[in-house]
């Protein structure tokens, strides 16, 4: 087991159960405000676990949101590969805020990821904005303030490096 008593069933289960919730249907009215769990699941290994999560596999899951939902070969994998790595990168500064805090800087993450996603699609001719493209944010931003006071705050622990 690693720290904290997270083995590699816990990551792998959790990355799953993600990408589940995903594509999980919901009703139109509600799909806006679906969080980006993957991307949720993605930034609270890096900060948990940075020896686990590692940009193979942030690349590694966006690919697959891009097969299971039939869009854009890399547009998923390039998000959380950026998302990965910019959790990975400002690791020590996040973990080191309370829960507050760190959710601020996760919607900056949720926030750049959209932008990023947005951006491909622009590039692509299949940028559609409108309102509800920006509900994630808020809505991840709970879900990670609620999973972190029932799993814990990502932290320092002694044998992670920073």
């Amino acid at each position: 087991m690693t720290e904290r008593g997270h083995g590699p069933a816990a990551v792998i289960l959790s990355l799953a159960g993600a990408l589940a919730l995903t594509l999980m249907p919901l009703p139109a009215v509600a799909e806006h405000l679906r969080p980006e769990w993957v991307a949720l699941a993605v930034i609270y290994w890096s900060l948990t676990l940075p020896q686990r999560m590692g940009l193979a596999t942030a690349w590694l899951m966006g690919l697959l949101m891009d097969v299971a939902q039939a869009g854009l070969l890399g547009q998923h994998a390039l998000t959380m590969v950026v998302v990965a790595y910019l959790a990975l990168r400002l690791r020590q500064r996040i973990v080191g805020h309370d829960g507050w805090q760190q959710a601020v800087m996760v919607a900056g993450l949720i926030a750049l990821a959209r932008v990023l996603m947005l951006w491909v699609d622009a590039i692509a001719g299949q940028a559609v904005l409108t309102w509800g493209y920006w509900a994630p944010i808020a809505s991840s931003t709970l879900v990670w303030l609620l999973g972190t006071s029932l799993l814990g705050n990502p932290q320092r622990h002694p044998g992670t490096s920073l």
